[in-house]
């Protein structure tokens, strides 16, 4: 039985490892595209929208953001609501886990 609570909890960890991992992905692409608008939008160019840049720009090696792979406000609010989600899961996973168990594993964020 305390296998299976153990097998459970470590399932919930890995699924709030990869909800964090994907919300970290999407905060690194935030912060890149924030960093090219300060540092010289001049060069940043959008590609795969319907919107013309100068030749200058768009045929002259410029940062590129790829509109394909911009998150919507929707999609960032799903990622959020899974990580959200998966810190509960493995909260209660670890609650649910007794003191030897928990001696050689590690507690997820918000666990008391």
């Amino acid at each position: 039985m305390a296998e299976d609570s153990v097998r459970k909890y470590l399932d919930a960890k890995a699924e709030l490892d990869r909800a964090k991992q994907k919300v970290s992905d999407i905060t690194k692409l935030i912060a890149e595209v924030g960093d090219a608008l300060k540092r010289d939008p001049w060069s940043l160019m959008v590609s795969n929208v319907d919107v013309e840049f100068p030749p200058e720009v768009a045929m002259g090696g410029s940062r590129s953001l790829n509109a394909d792979n911009w998150p919507t406000a929707r999609q960032i609010a799903e990622l959020l609501s899974t990580m959200h989600k998966a810190r509960h899961g493995a909260v209660n996973a670890w609650a649910s886990l007794s003191k030897s168990d928990r001696e050689n594993l590690t507690p997820p964020e918000g666990a008391r």
